[in-house]
Formats: structure tokens, C-alpha cells, sequence
């Protein structure tokens, strides 16, 4: 039976890691911050999903795993609330602001828990500045 997971966040990242992650869990629920347009988005991908919001999520002991796609300002604070409450956790973004941050939210992962940050590079303002700064200028 695939692990339960939970999406938190419903936005369009969240909507398109929960369609990734439809075919490897099962989706228990997702945590939106009320945007009703994201929710009704969310309902044509998985008709029967349920919202839920952090705290029930948190303290859920069928949920395993969540899935964070929250702006980047909430990512520390909800990641260390899922780890204090042993879930492994998935990150769409930066965990945190600080590097400071980061290392404390590996301090306090558990030695079978697991914090996954995947950090889309290529939609990085930075990024996205040096690529069209490159495409005027050549490199010697």
C-alpha cells in the first residue's frame, strides 16, 4: 500500500506536485490557505480530497510525508512544524530564508527522517536575470 502523504499548499506548484505525487501515494488530504480558486483546482485534479489544515495535518499518525509549496516567507515555519511532529517532509522551494534556518531544521530531523529540498533553479529571479544578461553578452 503506497505511503500517505499530504500536499500543503495549493497553488500551482502544489497542484502539480500533487499530480506527480497521485501516481506514488495516496494523497490523505491538502492544506490550502483558503484561496477558494486553488481549492476548486485542486477538486478537478482529485474530485475527493479532503482539506485539512496544518495542525490536523501535523498530528495525523496515518500522514507520513508532506508535501510543502507554501511562498517561500512560510516555508521554515511550516517545515518545522512537520518535522517536530516526525513527518518527512518534501520541499518545493528554498527551505528558508536564512542558512541559519536550514541548519536547524536539519538539526532537528529524527535519525529516520528524511527532509527533501527541491529547489526549482530555473525559476530563480536570479537565475532568470544571468540568463537574459547572457543572452546579450557572450562569454570570453
Amino acid at each position: 500500500m503506497p505511503e500517505s502523504i499530504a500536499i500543503v499548499g495549493a497553488g500551482k506548484f502544489g497542484r502539480v506536485l500533487l499530480k506527480s505525487f497521485l501516481q506514488k501515494a495516496k494523497i490523505e488530504c491538502v492544506s490550502s490557505n483558503g484561496n477558494l480558486k486553488n481549492k476548486e483546482e485542486v477538486k478537478k485534479i482529485l474530485p475527493q480530497v479532503l482539506f485539512r489544515n496544518n495542525l490536523e495535518i501535523a498530528k495525523d499518525s496515518k500522514i507520513k510525508s508532506v508535501v510543502i509549496a507554501t511562498p517561500i516567507e512560510s516555508l521554515y515555519k511550516t517545515c518545522k512544524l512537520f518535522i517536530s511532529s516526525g513527518k518527512n517532509v518534501f520541499l518545493e522551494k528554498p527551505g528558508a530564508m536564512k542558512h541559519e534556518e536550514i541548519k536547524e531544521l536539519i538539526s532537528m530531523l529524527a535519525d529516520d527522517q528524511i527532509l527533501y529540498i527541491d529547489y526549482l533553479t530555473i525559476l530563480d529571479p536570479t537565475y532568470q536575470k544571468f540568463k537574459t544578461i547572457l543572452k546579450k553578452e557572450s562569454i570570453k
